[in-house]
């Protein structure tokens, strides 16, 4: 349960959602608090993708608390203004892990039950692997295990023609441009229908900030092969993937419990986009909630798809 609150700034006491920060070092991170009115059955730290944010969970955040769970959902670094540092290296994955470790420190959270969507899920998947003592389940949506997603980049044809973008984003410069251009039009267009307008529009406010479409690129120019060198993950995970996400294949998603020792779950959503926590959050949601009743280390190993 939430704890230490005197080390979160802009709070509130009692049940909702507020805005709130919390400083780790010379780190300071804006994030989203959702508490129920009744002492929380657990705490859910939730993050984001690119080109998203902390806001991509409120949906799912507003379900998880009406079943009685605490959530927190960062700016991560890069995203967060007073979390930005200019360095390329300063996003490498070492960097992004660490930083989670240290906000559940901050908040005085001894074990987490971690979800993560798209990079997120990236650093959740890392997170979990190196440090399953403070992880009580990991619930990834879009991205599997990174040692499955370099397996699918490097043999799966139709994963390497979807991973294309990411070399395009190591150039220096020109993404920002055109990704920010004419009022974010090209983030907008990638967002669809599958992203609520308000919240597409506080994806543009975060990126559009002085520097942070460079911070959030510099997550893709900052990884090395080694970033894909994840261990087994032995916590109990599910995995969601939609088999219409335009930008992981099947492939991969399908090898992802290769790499999980834990209780594992896959759920399969039909025909859905890649940003599957606004376009079906109760989905999202039910797999969270689904995950946390399956968690105890006694339950056995499984595999499911929905």
């Amino acid at each position: 349960m939430l704890s230490r609150l005197p080390q979160v700034t802009n709070g509130a006491n009692g049940g909702g959602t507020t805005p709130e920060q919390v400083t780790v070092g010379d780190l300071t991170f804006d994030i989203l608090v959702s508490r129920p009115e009744s002492p929380p059955a657990g705490t859910v730290l939730m993050l984001h993708g690119f080109p998203e944010s902390r806001a991509s969970w409120r949906a799912v955040a507003d379900l998880l608390r009406d079943a009685g769970y605490a959530t927190i959902a960062p700016d991560q670094r890069g995203y967060s203004a007073g979390a930005r540092p200019v360095g390329v290296d300063d996003y490498q994955l070492d960097e992004l892990v660490a930083d989670v470790i240290a906000i559940c420190d901050a908040l005085g959270l001894d074990t987490v039950h971690l979800v993560g969507h798209d990079w997120g899920a990236a650093v959740a998947w890392t997170v979990a692997a190196r440090h399953p003592e403070r992880i009580s389940s990991l619930t990834a949506v879009s991205v599997p295990h990174p040692a499955a997603f370099a397996w699918a980049k490097s043999e799966d044809p139709e994963q390497r023609e979807r991973s294309g973008y990411m070399e395009y984003f190591q150039i220096p410069d020109e993404p920002e441009f055109n990704l920010l251009a004419d009022d974010a039009a090209a983030l907008r267009m990638g967002f669809g229908d599958a992203v609520p307008g308000d919240v597409a529009d506080q994806h543009v406010r975060v990126l559009s900030a002085p520097g942070a479409m460079t911070a959030a690129l510099n997550w893709y120019r900052a990884q090395t092969p080694a970033s894909e060198d994840v261990p087994v993950v032995d916590v109990p995970t599910t995995f969601v993937w939609s088999s219409g996400d335009i930008a992981i294949a099947r492939a991969g998603a399908e090898r992802c419990g290769e790499f999980v020792r834990g209780d594992y779950r896959f759920i399969e959503i039909p025909d859905a986009s890649h940003w599957l926590p606004d376009e079906h959050p109760e989905a999202i949601a039910d797999a969270i909630l689904s995950r946390i009743g399956r968690s105890p280390a006694t339950t056995a190993r499984g595999d499911a798809r929905t």
